[in-house]
């Protein structure tokens, strides 16, 4: 059952990225996320606009398929609630996973734009 991300969750999660060799740190995550422990995990961004951001989903190393669909779609459900709640008007999110842009659509995303990712550290 999908429920609010706890710090207790840091560990486990983090250790899905660094299965993928994904070098993510505590800090990178914001406290608001959803979990299905074992499962799979989004995180909402909150910013100081009207906007919110879906992102860094992860699910176990592991994990069946349709397991990890259907949980991704429950997280996703409780990441819109949410933000409706918190009192933001849209939510972006940035996908390269062609299962997650089809759960996306699948809940009213729509395609805006592709786009290349740069960052730099401060």
């Amino acid at each position: 059952m999908v429920r609010r991300f706890k710090e207790t969750d840091m560990e486990e999660v983090i250790s899905w990225f660094h299965s993928r060799k994904i070098d993510v740190s505590p800090e990178y995550l914001p406290p608001t996320g959803f979990i299905e422990p074992g499962i799979a995990c989004g995180f909402l961004y909150k910013t100081d606009a009207n906007f919110c951001i879906f992102e860094c989903f992860i699910s176990a190393p592991n994990t069946a398929g349709y397991v990890r669909d259907e949980t991704l779609r429950n997280i996703v459900t409780e990441m819109i609630r949410e933000a409706k709640e918190l009192g933001f008007k849209q939510a972006f999110g940035f996908a390269t996973s062609k299962s997650m842009i089809a759960h996306g659509y699948e809940q009213g995303f729509r395609y805006v734009e592709e786009c290349t990712t740069i960052v730099k550290d401060l």
